[in-house]
This record gives C-alpha cells, sequence and structure tokens, in this order.
C-alpha cells in the first residue's frame, strides 16, 4: 500500500496542471460564472497586478481559505433528510483525495464533505470512481455531487452545474533557502525560472516575468527534483502541490518566496463542487454548507490539517 500512495503522489503532480483551468480560457469561465451568479467577492484577490502585491503578506500568520462575502446573504434551501447525500469522488490526489494505508478515503476534499455533512446535520456517502467516469455517473444520478478538486471548466459547465469556488489554488514561487531572492519582474531578470512544460504557470512567467528565462521541465515532480539537486535556485509552480512538497522531508531545501498569484485567467476561479444540471435545491444546501463552514472556521482547520505550510 505504501508503495500505492507514493506511486500515486509523483501521478498527482503530474496531472495537476490539467486539472488547473487553462489560462487560454479563462476569460470564458469568468463568463460563465457570471452568468450562473456564482462570482463573488473573491475576485478582488485578482484585481492587483503581479508587480504591485506585497511580497510579506501572511508572513505573522498563517492566510485562510475564505472566498465568501461575510455580506452574501444565500437563498434559503433545502432537501428530503431522509435521502443520504452520495458524494462522489477520486482517490488518486493528495492530499485532497486518497486511499490511506488502511483502505479508507483521506484528504482535504474528504474531511471537506464530511464536514458539510455534519453542518447539513444529514447522512452522507462518500464514493471514489476514476476520474474520467465521474461526470457521467453524476449524469446518470449514480451520485449526488462531485467533490474532487474540479474548477469549473466550460467543459464541466456544460455538464454541471456548480457551488461557488472553496479552495483558490494560487501560483507560487519556491526557491531555495540559500538564496536570497525576492521575486518581482526586475529582481528575476536574467535569472532561470523552473517551470513545469506547459502549463498555466509557465505562461504566466512568460507573460508578467518578460526578463526571466523559463526553464521548462517534464512537470511539477521534475520541478521539485530540480529544485532538491540544487539545480534550480527558484520554480513557479502550483499552490498545494508546492505546499504538499515543502511539508516533505525532500522539501527541507527550499521555501515559499514572494507572495501568492490568484490571477483567475491563468490560475482558474478555484475548487468547486459539482451538481447534477438543474439541481438548484442541491447546489443551494451545498453552497450555505460552505459558507458556514467558511464563517466558523471549520475550513480554516481542514486547510491547516492538510497543508501546515500553507500556500495562501
Amino acid at each position: 500500500m505504501k508503495s500505492r500512495v507514493r506511486s500515486s503522489r509523483v501521478r498527482s503532480w503530474r496531472a495537476r496542471s490539467s486539472r488547473v483551468c487553462s489560462w487560454r480560457v479563462g476569460c470564458r469561465v469568468a463568463a460563465a460564472l457570471l452568468a450562473l451568479g456564482i462570482c463573488g467577492a473573491a475576485e478582488a484577490q485578482d484585481a492587483a497586478p503581479p508587480a504591485t502585491r506585497s511580497a510579506d503578506q501572511g508572513r505573522s500568520a498563517p492566510r485562510l481559505p475564505n472566498e465568501f462575502d461575510p455580506h452574501l446573504r444565500l437563498p434559503a434551501a433545502q432537501i428530503a433528510a431522509a435521502t443520504p447525500i452520495r458524494f462522489l469522488t477520486e482517490d488518486d490526489y493528495p492530499p485532497f483525495q486518497i486511499t490511506g494505508p488502511d483502505g479508507n478515503l483521506t484528504g482535504f476534499n474528504i474531511d471537506l464533505a464530511r464536514a458539510l455533512c455534519g453542518e447539513l446535520a444529514h447522512q452522507c456517502t462518500i464514493q471514489p470512481r476514476r476520474w474520467d467516469t465521474l461526470l457521467d455517473a453524476l449524469a446518470s444520478r449514480a451520485g449526488d455531487a462531485i467533490i474532487a478538486g474540479m474548477r469549473p471548466t466550460p467543459e464541466i459547465l456544460a455538464r454541471a452545474d456548480v457551488t461557488y469556488p472553496y479552495l483558490k489554488t494560487p501560483g507560487r514561487f519556491v526557491a531555495r533557502r540559500d538564496v536570497e531572492l525576492k521575486p518581482s519582474p526586475q529582481a528575476l531578470s536574467g535569472h532561470t525560472v523552473a517551470v513545469a512544460s506547459g502549463t498555466a504557470h509557465e505562461a504566466f512567467i512568460k507573460a508578467f516575468f518578460p526578463g526571466a528565462a523559463p526553464r521548462s521541465l517534464s512537470s511539477a515532480g521534475a520541478v521539485f527534483d530540480a529544485l532538491a539537486r540544487g539545480e534550480a535556485d527558484i520554480a513557479f509552480v502550483d499552490g498545494p502541490s508546492a505546499a504538499s512538497w515543502l511539508n516533505s522531508a525532500n522539501g527541507n531545501c527550499c521555501a515559499f518566496a514572494g507572495e501568492p498569484y490568484f490571477e483567475s485567467r491563468f490560475f482558474g476561479e478555484g475548487m468547486i463542487i459539482a451538481v447534477r444540471k438543474g439541481d438548484d435545491a442541491m447546489r443551494r444546501v451545498l453552497n450555505q454548507a460552505l459558507q458556514r463552514l467558511s464563517q466558523n472556521g471549520r475550513l480554516g482547520d481542514i486547510y491547516l490539517k492538510y497543508f501546515p505550510v500553507g500556500f495562501y
């Protein structure tokens, strides 16, 4: 089982970039979200250009996910109490969801699903399936909601309705501890930045750090390996992947550098829960529960459990 978990983590680093919303379709996603009425006040995080954002935010205390406008009033909704909510997920995306050594599902999204059930005082089940079968299973009524780290891409929005985003996944710089370098377009001019080839992170560096020289590697795992071996001084990667790696023994060499970048054109609108098209009651009750978990601190507790090295 341990070897399965290790190989799963390697595969997840390579696959993660394909799950992050493509920067090329960001405007289409934003338009679709506005049409669904699910874009909240969290857009303010994206407004500042990269070069003007504070490089020291969140140093004194960990920043926690809070994507809900405290003044947002959601419409009342309810679902039949007698019928359990059947969550669909997968088990190959650590630390968000994975089968643990004891054979049980664990991870951020698994704990979040259980917290949602507790907040709603509702019975729930969580069923693992292959990633490529989740939307079909939802459409065929094999489940009621998907909680698997999905982002609201145009393809997903065409097949499902979605909740508000509950966790944004920013891009982050990671640097070796023996290198004093605060990332900015000026400071990185002439420096090599390791990135995973073909990802939004590579595109972001080319767009906003034109003086830097991207070193494109095959995957995020290859980027982390290059940092650990001292073959790269700094990299730009997916925040959650970086936080998980920094919390491992291999990540002792390095630390986050600078601030998180939330620009939705590149890094998407955040993780959502998908429900069947037209199932407004399910979408609304899940939104209400997500908002309460954000406000009462439970969402932050789950975040710190799986990301003690926070990526916010």
